[in-house]
């Protein structure tokens, strides 16, 4: 995903605060500290979620060998014995 998913909790972030003033009938940009505040932790969260994804993806290899390893010496056994 990369950076589109900061972008996307960015624009979140601010959607939720001029969303908030339109379901209360009040002007859209009524509080603009508040459309700053709520599009920052949008921003926020968004960066925390690139970084994950970037973890994630850089350990997903790494996993997998794991997983192949202990299922190969669970399976050894097993076919040893079926012969």
């Amino acid at each position: 995903m990369g950076l589109s998913t900061v972008a996307y909790f960015t624009a979140g972030g601010l959607f939720t605060a001029v969303y908030s003033n339109g379901v209360r009938h009040l002007p859209l940009l009524r509080k603009p500290k508040l459309h700053l505040a709520c599009t920052g932790v949008g921003f926020a969260l968004g960066m925390a979620m690139h970084f994950y994804e970037e973890k994630r993806s850089a350990s997903l290899p790494q996993v997998l060998g794991r997983q192949v390893q202990q299922t190969a010496t669970l399976v050894a056994p097993l076919q040893s014995s079926d012969e």
